[in-house]
C-alpha cells in the first residue's frame, strides 16, 4: 500500500474527522486549547495535514460567499516538539507526505535547530548552525508574504511554511523581531540591481569578501 492510499484511508477515519471538525468549529462547551490523546509518531504529520486541508476548505468557502471575507489567509503553521528526534522526524515525515512525483514540495518546511553546545559555551561564529537559526528567524519574521485563496487560483503567493521548533530551541531567548528585519533584505531573480550596495551591506553584516567563496560567511562578486 502507498503512502497515498493510506492518507486517504485515516482521512475518511471517522474519529479523526470528528476530532478535526470539532477543532475547526470551536463551542462554548469546546475551546482551546485542545487536549489530544494518543497522537504520535508518523500520524502526526497525517493528522496535521488533515486539519490544515480542512482549514484550506473553510476558507476557500468564505471567499467564495462571503465579500468581507479577505482574499488572502494565511495558513502557516507551528509545531512544537519534544527533542530534536522528534523534529527531525516530523520533517522527514512532512516532506514525504507534501512531495509530489516530480519532486516538488508544496510547502516550505523549516526546522529550528538548537546550538548544540553544553550550557555557558559559545559556538564558533563559522559554525553551520548560525546560518541555519539565522535563515530560520528571517522566515518567520517575514511578514510581507501572504497566501491567495481566491476562487480561480487558489495559490497565488509563496508556500505555506510549517515551522518545527523544539522545546529546547522554543525556550532560548531569540533577538526581537525588529532587530532581524534590520538586518533582512531580498533579491529576487530578473530585478536589477547595485552590487557595490549589495557588498557593503554584506560587509556590514560580518561576511567577508574573498575572490572565491569556500565557506559561510564569505561571499564574492561576479
Amino acid at each position: 500500500m502507498n503512502t497515498l492510499s493510506l492518507q486517504k484511508i485515516i482521512r475518511r477515519w471517522p474519529q479523526l474527522q470528528n476530532l478535526i471538525q470539532t477543532l475547526s468549529e470551536p463551542t462554548d462547551d469546546n475551546v482551546f486549547p485542545a487536549k489530544i490523546e494518543g497522537v504520535s509518531s508518523s500520524f502526526t504529520s497525517f493528522f496535521a495535514l488533515s486539519y490544515l486541508d480542512h482549514l484550506k476548505n473553510i476558507a476557500d468557502r468564505k471567499v467564495r460567499y462571503d465579500n468581507n471575507i479577505p482574499k488572502k489567509c494565511e495558513l502557516d503553521c507551528v509545531f512544537v516538539v519534544p527533542s530534536e528526534k522528534e523534529g527531525s522526524e516530523l520533517e522527514l515525515d512532512l516532506t514525504s507526505l507534501l512531495t509530489d512525483e516530480n519532486g516538488e514540495c508544496s510547502a516550505e518546511i523549516l526546522n529550528f535547530s538548537w546550538w548544540g553546545t553544553v550550557p555557558y559555551r559559545f559556538s564558533s561564529s563559522s559554525s553551520a548552525v548560525f546560518g541555519e537559526r539565522s535563515y530560520f528567524l528571517a522566515k518567520l519574521a517575514d511578514s510581507r508574504r501572504r497566501l491567495d485563496f481566491s476562487y480561480k487560483d487558489r495559490f497565488l503567493g509563496d508556500k505555506p511554511r510549517f515551522y518545527i521548533i523544539n522545546q529546547r530551541s522554543l525556550l532560548t531567548p531569540v533577538p526581537p523581531r525588529a532587530y532581524i528585519d534590520s538586518l533582512s533584505f531580498t533579491v529576487r531573480k530578473g530585478e536589477s540591481f547595485d552590487p557595490i550596495k549589495i557588498s557593503e551591506k554584506l560587509t556590514s553584516l560580518g561576511y567577508m569578501r574573498v575572490p572565491r567563496v569556500t565557506m559561510r560567511g564569505e561571499y564574492t562578486l561576479r
